[in-house]
C-alpha cells in the first residue's frame, strides 16, 4: 500500500489534479473502515466516525487535504463534506482547525460544541478541547480531556493536551506521567517529548 502510495502522489503531482488520488485514498479509506470494524469488535475504544460510508463526502474530504488549493476553497470543501454526512467526525475537526487558521475561532467553538450536543466523537470532542485551550479556558478544556480519556485511555493526543493543561496549571508530576503514557503508546509523536 505504501509503495503503491508513493507512485501515486508522484504522479498526481505530475498532472496536477487530486482525481485520482482521491480514488485511491477511498479505497484506503475503505479498507481502514474494515480493519477498525474487525478491531473495535475486539476494542470497543477505537474512537467511531473517523470514517465515512458516504463517497462523496469522503472525496470533498479528501479533495480539501489537498495542500495546493486555497482555504477558502478548503474551507468549501469541508462544509460540503458535512453537508454529505454530517456525522463525519474527522471532517467536523478539520473544518474547525481551518476556521481558527484563518481566524473564526468562535466560530469554530460554536460548530464543535454543536455537534458534540448532537453525537458523541473523540475526535471532535477533542478538536474542541484543543479550540477550548487555545482560548485559554483550561479548566473547560481539561474537562473535555477527562471525558476523552475515560472512553479511551489509549487516545495519546487526548493524553499529550491533558498533560499541557495539567502542566500549565502547575500540576507537574500528572502532567509528566501523561506525557510518557503518550510516549510510551506512541513513541514517534515528538511533543512529549520536548515538554518533559
Amino acid at each position: 500500500i505504501m509503495l503503491y502510495s508513493a507512485r501515486e502522489k508522484k504522479n498526481v503531482y505530475k498532472k496536477e489534479s487530486c482525481e485520482k488520488f482521491s480514488l485511491f485514498l477511498h479505497s484506503f479509506h475503505t479498507a481502514l473502515s474494515e480493519i477498525s470494524l474487525l478491531i473495535s469488535k475486539k476494542a470497543p475504544e477505537v474512537p467511531p466516525h473517523l470514517f465515512t460510508s458516504n463517497f462523496k463526502a469522503f472525496r470533498l474530504f479528501a479533495g480539501a487535504l489537498c495542500h495546493n488549493i486555497p482555504d477558502s476553497e478548503k474551507l468549501l470543501l469541508l462544509e460540503n463534506a458535512l453537508s454529505e454526512d454530517p456525522s463525519y467526525g474527522k471532517a467536523a475537526a478539520a473544518l474547525a482547525a481551518l476556521l481558527e487558521k484563518t481566524g473564526r475561532k468562535q466560530e469554530a467553538l460554536q460548530m464543535l460544541s454543536g455537534f458534540l450536543k448532537r453525537q458523541d466523537c473523540p475526535v471532535v470532542r477533542l478538536a474542541y478541547a484543543g479550540s477550548l485551550f487555545a482560548a485559554e479556558n483550561y479548566a473547560d478544556a481539561l474537562s473535555e480531556t477527562e471525558k476523552i480519556i475515560s472512553l479511551n485511555q489509549n487516545f495519546y493526543q487526548a493524553l499529550y493536551l491533558r498533560g499541557s493543561l495539567r502542566k500549565i496549571m502547575k500540576n507537574y508530576q500528572d502532567a509528566k506521567n501523561d506525557f510518557e503514557k503518550c510516549l510510551y503508546l506512541n513513541p514517534y509523536f515528538p511533543a512529549p517529548a520536548i515538554d518533559l
